[in-house]
């Protein structure tokens, strides 16, 4: 279960909150549907979820998370894998409150694993994943009125200021256009709107503060 270790050990982080979306998944996961949080590569899926899990302060264990995205030698490549770490992990902490799979495109027959873990209403479960085939096909078949899903954007106006600490300067018309033009081209230029590529940023500078 090495995988699951390694996935929960980026919970130990510190991460800026995205309030909005932390209020999206609270709404979505009292319904007891399967929560898809979409979104292209880099915008902070993952940093939402996570972000999300802090905020819970659960015990780990009850918390199975497994980031793809950290499974470099592909230990779980398909449903019959997953299963098996599944079982594993049940067998050593007991069912998880929180079931979640980040990048569940990358692995294959993903479908049938889902499905059943939804029908046993055992668990939260929370999946993402970036590209365009994510929701098509077997997965949004199987999964046909059973989720509710929310796409993840890179960083607002406002939440760059708050992240900065700037103030918003949008008192009128003219300094409205003047910090938006300075926003955006910060954005393309060095942070490229990514909310991961600006967290990562800031841990290289020694600048990352949590805010309450």
């Amino acid at each position: 279960m090495q995988i699951i270790e390694k996935s929960k050990s980026l919970l130990q982080q510190p991460i800026k909150p995205r309030e909005r979306y932390y209020q999206q998944l609270e709404q979505y996961l009292a319904t007891d549907q399967i929560v898809v949080v979409q979104g292209q590569r880099r915008v902070g899926k993952s940093y939402v979820i996570m972000g999300y899990l802090q905020q819970l302060n659960l015990d780990s264990n009850q918390i199975f998370f497994l980031n793809k995205e950290l499974d470099e030698e592909n230990m779980i490549p398909d449903s019959t894998a997953l299963i098996k770490l599944y079982e594993d992990y049940c067998k050593s902490y007991g069912i998880p409150k929180y079931l979640i799979i980040d990048e569940i495109q990358d692995i294959q027959g993903r479908e049938s694993f889902i499905r059943a873990r939804f029908v046993e209403k055992q668990s939260k479960i929370i999946i993402s994943g970036s590209n365009s085939q994510f929701l098509s096909g077997e997965l949004a078949t199987y999964l046909t009125g059973r989720y509710l899903s929310f796409q993840v954007f890179p960083l607002s106006y406002e939440e760059y200021c708050l992240f900065t600490q700037q103030a918003d300067s949008r008192t009128d018309f003219k300094t409205l256009l003047q910090s938006q033009t300075a926003y955006l081209r910060k954005r393309n230029l060095v942070y490229r709107g990514f909310f991961t590529t600006y967290f990562e940023m800031l841990l290289k500078t020694e600048e990352v503060i949590i805010i309450q």
